[in-house]
């Protein structure tokens, strides 16, 4: 009898665990998510990709860095856009930016940004 109450003990915890899990996903992006995904603007065109989440001292993400223009990884630029630029849609699986590509190929590199602070 102790055994069955551990293990029914033991099969809440993990359900209510996965359960917990569940509900945090459907509030929360996990990073792994969104690294590596195209960028489309208000078009559906896509403007680059999502390369890295740059955060504050307390955890928040503040800005996503894009890999924008190039080719096949060639010729590519990275720039620094305001997190708040991006608007995700989990349904579609795409991430949206209210900038053009054209603008975003003009903006300076993060490389160069990260050398004046």
């Amino acid at each position: 009898m102790r055994k069955l109450i551990i293990v029914v003990a033991t099969l809440m915890l993990a359900a209510s665990v996965g359960w917990a899990a569940d509900k945090i996903m459907d509030t929360h992006i996990k990073a792994s998510k969104v690294i590596g995904q195209s960028v489309k603007d208000s078009a559906g065109e896509k403007v680059g990709t999502l390369d890295e989440l740059i955060l504050d001292v307390e955890g928040r993400v503040t800005h996503a860095i894009l890999s924008v223009g190039g080719f096949l990884g060639m010729g590519d630029k990275r720039v620094a856009v305001s997190w708040g630029d991006l608007t995700f849609k989990p349904k579609q699986d795409t991430i949206v930016i209210n900038k053009r590509k054209e603008d975003l190929k003009k903006a300076p590199s993060y490389e160069s940004y990260k050398k004046t602070q």
